[in-house]
């Protein structure tokens, strides 16, 4: 049986050097968590942001359980593991949802650029991997658009460094635990989005 603590061993963050961006500062909103009026689904929900540095997140019966960021591919392993783990000693199905990138432009008007879907591209096939390695071939998984769950959340307004501090905001208010990776939000705010709508 996988841990948490044996998960939290084998995660590994590597510190990027980040430029600021060249968005114009605008006026400061309050973060706000959406109204979520419908019952949880009774499920395990695995909710990924697929990155060069991948958040994860983990909710049992619409209720935070545990996240991380992951970065090698034992942790990726270990993770899909505990997660299947638990949803087999409740009797309840995993699902697994994953942000995909935007087949539309970004807010600020752009697409998003070839390195960056290559790189979610290659993740979200390493995570693929394990998944179909314990879920077996068709496994059940959902991939939501980038613009979709930021939308849900009000995100989309926002620059890009600025939606990644709100992320983090309404990520914290949710688990009640101080959330500092954006990667780690940005997946909590997936996975609990896939309790109640997808």
């Amino acid at each position: 049986m996988v841990t948490k603590r044996q998960i939290t061993k084998s995660v590994t963050c590597s510190v990027r050097s980040r430029k600021p961006g060249n968005a114009k500062p605008r006026a400061r909103r309050r973060a706000r968590t959406p109204t979520l009026l419908a019952v949880p689904l009774p499920h395990v929900v695995l909710g990924i942001d697929p990155g060069a540095i991948t958040g994860y997140a983990i909710f049992v019966n619409g209720e935070y359980h545990h996240s991380e960021v992951a970065g090698i591919a034992y942790t990726r392993h270990l993770v899909v593991q505990y997660a299947c783990e638990i949803a087999t000693d409740i009797h309840q199905p995993l699902l697994v949802i994953a942000e995909t990138w935007p087949s539309s432009f970004l807010p600020n008007g752009k697409r998003m650029s070839h390195d960056s879907i290559i790189g979610m591209g290659v993740n979200w096939g390493k995570w693929l991997q394990e998944i179909e390695m314990f879920m077996g071939a068709k496994p059940n998984v959902t991939l939501i658009d980038t613009l979709v769950w930021r939308k849900h959340y009000g995100l989309h307004r926002y620059a890009r460094e600025q939606a990644k501090t709100m992320a983090v905001a309404i990520a914290t208010k949710i688990t009640n635990k101080q959330i500092k990776d954006h990667n780690e939000a940005e997946a909590i705010l997936i996975a609990q989005l896939g309790c109640y709508e997808v």
